[in-house]
């Protein structure tokens, strides 16, 4: 279990970018409080009523962080509801104006860079005067932030945990760090919201803060939806159908209003880099891998068109941590990115692994059935990362012995020290008594 104690040095850092480990430190529980005004709130609830999946950001007048003494406050900050399909919940139970006993625990996305320069009335809320202030602004290098609170793991511990295990195996991944919540809203008592994660948005500052972020570069979130994201064959004419850049939210309240509006979301949503570009290079990709399923790539080309060891290891650790929501199973929490033609895979959200007695039966897409390495979750498994011939291998380590017997093996341990710190006392006794004997000769003894 990750302990939960804290203590953390807080700066708004404005000037260079770090990947600033305290931030991110695990054991640490920093406090953050958001204010957002009836109005805002309202907003809130009525644009997650009018579209649940809208991606407008409502201004929240102050987010505080704070730290023993440390007391940082950014004002007019973006905020919205975030989440899948299963975990993108209301902000309050029922419908219409804020309820303050149907308080509900969501996720949130925060963002300290929105300058509110779209249309935030399209769904009838007023809209927000633009702030170009706000343009660069950054909480510890990071202009977004999501707000998380196991809704599928109580305990709040597994993305924590099983992120430091992939980076510690040197694969990239979504960093997580926990924050108490408190939130007020208009002029009602604050309320406590509980133990929430901080997640890391992988998007650009993502790469740019780890030196990977070039003007080539191209990213896809890919998504569970119609055909999965498992780079499987799909309609070759009509591949902006499932690659693309998502459109969660109509351009202004006139379109919402004719039902003319359809939303966009792509299994392969591009992040960045530009959208034919990215169509063609991702259609590339799924051509190649299906291809090379009948007719075997050289080694040196695939080890010139991957990051062979980050993806090796890292669906190794899926496997062994028995993450089925991922690239295994659900096509699903995982980001696509290219640098210099060469791919690269970053998982986040592990909310769903460490299963207690589940399977996984590994596979390679969705059309084949041939199991790479079935897990049936029982007893403690190693696995070795082969880069020279592309593949890794696991193998069951043997359960512990009976309980009592690893006592009675420390016992005759112990006692086996103890006989040869003896003997190896008495052969220095043996040895000192025969030099003092003055007719012998080091030599003899």
């Amino acid at each position: 279990m990750l302990a939960l104690f804290l203590s953390i040095a807080v700066s708004l850092a404005s000037g260079k970018k770090s990947l600033n480990d305290a931030f991110w430190d695990s054991t640490r529980l920093p406090t953050v409080r958001i204010h957002c005004s009836l109005g805002e709130w309202n907003a809130l609830l009525h644009d997650f009523d009018e579209n649940q999946r809208s991606e407008v950001y409502r201004r929240c007048e102050n987010f505080t962080y704070e730290y023993n003494t440390d007391h940082s406050v950014i004002t007019n900050i973006g905020l919205r509801v975030k989440g899948s399909s299963f975990g993108r919940l209301r902000p309050e139970s029922g419908s219409g104006s804020h309820n303050a006993s149907a308080l509900a625990r969501v996720q949130f996305a925060l963002r300290f860079d929105e300058t509110f320069k779209g249309d935030e009335s399209v769904y009838g809320s007023p809209n927000i005067p633009q702030i170009a202030s706000n343009k660069g602004r950054h909480l510890f290098g990071n202009k977004k932030l999501v707000l998380r609170y196991g809704n599928r793991d109580p305990s709040l511990t597994k993305s924590v945990l099983i992120s430091d295990i992939r980076r510690e195996f040197d694969t990239r991944a979504a960093r997580y760090a926990f924050t108490k919540l408190y939130i007020t809203i208009g002029n009602d008592p604050q309320v406590y919201y509980g133990v929430y994660q901080f997640e890391e948005v992988i998007d650009e500052e993502f790469f740019d803060r780890r030196g990977l972020l070039t003007k080539q570069s191209l990213m896809y979130k890919c998504l569970w939806g119609e055909t999965q994201s498992k780079l499987q064959p799909f309609q070759a004419t009509t591949p902006q159908k499932y690659i693309g850049e998502e459109i969660a939210d109509p351009p202004n309240a006139s379109v919402w209003k004719s039902k003319s509006f359809v939303p966009y979301r792509p299994n392969y949503d591009v992040k960045i880099g530009n959208a034919s570009l990215a169509v063609q290079k991702l259609v590339e990709l799924i051509n190649f891998l299906n291809e090379s399923r009948t007719v075997k790539p050289d080694l040196t080309v695939i080890k010139k068109k991957f990051k062979v060891g980050n993806i090796l290891r890292g669906l190794a650790l899926d496997a062994y941590l028995i993450d089925y929501d991922s690239t295994w199973f659900y096509g699903n929490n995982y980001y696509l990115f290219m640098k210099d033609d060469e791919w690269d895979i970053m998982r986040y959200d592990y909310d769903v692994a460490l299963r207690n007695g589940a399977t996984l039966d590994l596979t390679i897409a969705a059309s084949s059935t041939r199991p790479i390495c079935p897990l049936q979750g029982k007893g403690n498994y190693v696995f070795k990362v082969n880069t020279s011939s592309l593949t890794f291998t696991m193998r069951q380590v043997p359960k512990l012995p009976p309980q009592g017997e690893h006592i009675r093996i420390k016992e005759r341990e112990r006692k086996k020290r103890e006989r040869e710190r003896r003997e190896k006392r008495e052969r220095r006794e043996k040895r000192d008594q025969c030099l003092s004997n003055t007719t012998q000769t080091p030599a003899v003894c």
